[in-house]
């Protein structure tokens, strides 16, 4: 009796454990998290074989990422692979773009382990800090912006708000598609 009890309670940990997030879907990228405060966008298809350095192949799809400075990166991501990273404040979509709104933690002190050691005295986060952190990435200002090409997967930044506003004109992101701050 004991054993089936374990066992069944095991089967629902897996279960509840493996299920998948219940972020919204945005037509091949969605929003994913590991915590309270690691939430960053994913690669959701895989539409080609990529082949790596070494030979190796995979499926994935090619990624291309343009910088502010005009450098363009070109790479096979696979499947659930990260394109955004944490932490994704806020995300608007249509069936063409993908704006997306990020906070650095590591740029936010109360977030960042050596400055919350040299500020706070603490060696890792507590339940304390943490809070701190939570509080510090609300208020925070620091800000960098995206725009994902769906069709292309061009994907665009990080961008200053001043970047951002001149890639959307260049790539005719729709003005009803808009992040908050620019409301």
């Amino acid at each position: 009796m004991k054993n089936n009890y374990l066992y069944t309670l095991l089967v629902l940990v897996f279960i509840v454990s493996s299920c998948e997030t219940k972020w919204d879907n945005y037509g091949g990228y969605k929003m994913d998290y590991d915590s309270k405060l690691q939430h960053y966008i994913i690669l959701d298809k895989s539409d080609t074989v990529c082949t790596n350095p070494l030979g190796y192949t995979h499926e994935g799809c090619r990624i291309i990422f343009h910088n502010p400075q005009g450098d363009i990166d070109t790479f096979c991501i696979d499947k659930g692979g990260t394109v955004i990273e944490t932490y994704v404040d806020e995300v608007k979509y249509d069936d063409k773009f993908i704006l997306v709104n990020q906070k650095l933690l590591g740029k936010i002190c109360e977030c960042n382990p050596d400055c919350l050691k040299e500020k706070y005295g603490k060696e890792s986060h507590t339940a304390t800090s943490f809070e701190f952190c939570k509080d510090a990435l609300k208020k925070s200002k620091i800000h960098d912006y995206w725009i994902i090409v769906k069709a292309t997967n061009d994907i665009y930044g990080p961008l200053s708000a001043s970047q951002y506003a001149q890639k959307r004109k260049a790539l005719s992101v729709p003005d009803d598609l808009k992040l908050d701050f620019e409301k």
